[in-house]
């Protein structure tokens, strides 16, 4: 229990701080979400109860402050975060290029889903910030993959096995 509640608190930190440090730093005029890069890192080597929960969460709270589509984040996150689940039981821990590689991909790929399922109902969106929010997902997940690993290893957040 005090896992999933560190895990809820720090979301709503990084979603606050996506609201009002990261928009200060664009590329382009594009920015990539703390909120998901972390949750991404961290789902990558766990299980999937905790992936459908980030899921939900950060799903959550990324819908709250998108004007439209209600539930699109919540929706892609449980599902991208999930996948993240399988290709990281594919992948060694110690792969740290790939994971950081695989995140970064998964929000360029939700930000193109957005984007389609946005212009379908015709509400306007970047398509060119897709490369933009590659590299600056890129660039921010080499810094926080690490941070991520040193907090998976705090006692109460680490998984035992149980025999």
């Amino acid at each position: 229990m005090m896992r999933f509640i560190t895990l809820v608190l720090i979301s709503i930190i990084l979603f606050i701080l996506d609201l009002t440090l990261i928009p200060f730093f664009t590329i382009s005029g594009a920015y990539a979400s703390l909120l998901f890069i972390f949750a991404s890192i961290y789902v990558i080597s766990d299980e999937y109860d905790y992936a459908l929960i980030l899921g939900l969460v950060t799903g959550f709270l990324q819908d709250i402050y998108t004007p439209y589509g209600f539930g699109l984040n919540i929706f892609l996150n449980i599902i991208i975060f999930i996948i993240f689940v399988r290709i990281g039981k594919s992948i060694k821990r110690d792969k740290k290029f790939i994971n950081i590689l695989v995140v970064s991909l998964g929000q360029a790929i939700k930000y193109l889903i957005v984007y389609a399922v946005y212009k379908i109902y015709s509400i306007s969106s970047d398509f060119n910030a897709i490369v933009p929010i590659f590299l600056y997902s890129l660039i921010l997940s080499f810094i926080i993959y690490n941070m991520v690993e040193k907090f998976k290893r705090i006692p109460f957040i680490k998984r035992e096995w149980k025999f």
